[in-house]
């Protein structure tokens, strides 16, 4: 068996979350059954009834290239969002095209259109599991996820891409504290001199 190099993001979307988290650990047991099978990890995305993305992770492997479901999960919540899930509240305009763009551009291969239909997916509703495999494991996944009830698609992720993206989300983020602070300074100062 090769080394796990997690280069392919499996989406299945399922009617619910309960669904998304049955199929989760079914996938999980069948990867540990499976010794052609070795997944990365899992992540299941939906909406709450506020609007908010909620991410849910599943499995032990979230170090080294495990980790890249993290930042691919937290930059597509983040866009899915409008970049209302990063630390520091609301980001820029700026800062979120160019997460957008890096996703887009360097190896995940999510068009607007797929952002879109994922969007509109979890506002009925329904729940994203997002998987990271091998290129030889995608078939297999693939296949189980659909026997699982799921609703699949898969795109290659590069190495330079999760970088790239988890370079915008740093900075994002970044952003999105000094934005804070500078509002929180305003409000402060707003509130000094009115008195």
């Amino acid at each position: 068996m090769s080394d796990n190099k997690n280069e392919h993001l499996v989406t299945a979307v399922f009617d619910s979350k309960d669904k998304a988290a049955e199929a989760a650990q079914a996938l999980k047991d069948w990867d540990k059954a499976n010794e052609d099978i070795k997944l990365g990890a899992l992540s299941v995305l939906t909406k709450n009834e506020k609007g908010k993305i909620e991410t849910t992770n599943y499995g032990s492997r979230q170090t080294g290239k495990g980790a890249k479901i993290g930042v691919i999960v937290g930059a597509i919540a983040a866009l899915l969002s409008g970049g209302l899930t990063l630390v520091g509240g609301v980001i820029g305009g700026a800062a979120l095209g160019a997460l957008g763009g890096s996703l887009r551009k360097q190896g995940l291969g999510l068009s607007e259109d797929d952002l879109k239909a994922l969007a509109t997916e979890l506002d009925a509703g329904h729940a994203a599991l997002l998987v990271m495999c091998d290129d030889a494991e995608v078939e297999a996944t693939t296949a189980e996820l659909t026997t699982l009830g799921g609703k699949t698609e898969s795109k290659p992720v590069s190495d330079e891409a999760v970088q790239q993206a988890e370079q915008a989300l740093t900075t994002a983020a970044e952003k999105g504290a000094d934005e804070s602070s500078s509002s929180e300074t305003a409000a402060t100062d707003d509130t000094t001199k009115s008195t």
